[in-house]
């Protein structure tokens, strides 16, 4: 197997949500930074485990300009997370491809290709969730160029899974990484959970500022 087509299917394992989840306690998760995003989660639909957290449309109070891009890109990053999460969930495949960074959908043999591929494996799936939250964003951060130019927003994101019939204190953790090369206009999102530093450069080079800084 070619050093290409190694990292095809490594970067097909960084996609699949629930393929690189861990069992963490509630007591030893980490704890996430505060944020604009209002935490609280609304009900599920009925045919969905996920609790989306609610992005809200509303600020108040006298913001700086960069305050308010922050709060709009964590706005954003949470809204794509919602539909990303949701769109595996449901088997919506378009959503969920819409989030995924472009590179491992190519990688995969396109969209058509990786939609059937997806398919099959989540008909191989045997989890049963009882609720599934992505978020809210733990760490956020802009790049700039030399002229101080933003060219792109990173963050890191929680997802917790909690199976049915387990205690609330533990669920399935993982971390996802998300980009933005236009201010929120598109997101795209990798796993990076447990994933070396140097395969995530290949895909997403910007985001290793983010994760030295922890």
């Amino acid at each position: 197997m070619n050093n290409e087509s190694k990292l095809s299917k490594f970067i097909l394992l960084l996609t699949l949500a629930g393929l690189a989840v861990q069992f963490q306690s509630c007591g030893n998760s980490e704890e996430t930074e505060s944020s604009d995003t209002d935490t609280t989660m609304s009900s599920s639909e009925s045919s969905s485990a996920v609790d989306t957290i609610p992005t809200g449309d509303m600020v108040t109070g006298d913001l700086s300009a960069t305050e308010l891009d922050s709060f709009r890109m964590r706005r954003a990053f949470q809204v794509a997370a919602n539909e990303f999460t949701m769109g595996y969930d449901k088997g919506d495949w378009d959503a969920f491809l819409a989030h995924l960074h472009p590179s491992i959908t190519n990688s995969n043999g396109g969209s058509t290709n990786f939609k059937q591929r997806l398919k099959e494996i989540k008909l191989q799936d045997t989890f049963k969730y009882e609720r599934i939250v992505s978020g809210p964003v733990k760490s956020m951060m802009a790049m700039r160029d030399s002229k101080g130019n933003i060219t792109g927003w990173y963050c890191l994101m929680p997802v917790r899974r909690w199976l049915k019939g387990r205690p609330e204190s533990e669920f399935q953790l993982q971390w996802i990484a998300g980009q933005s090369l236009n201010n929120g206009k598109t997101v795209h999102f990798i796993d990076v959970t447990k994933v070396p530093k140097e395969k995530i450069a290949q895909i997403m080079p910007d985001l290793i500022p983010l994760l030295d800084r922890g």
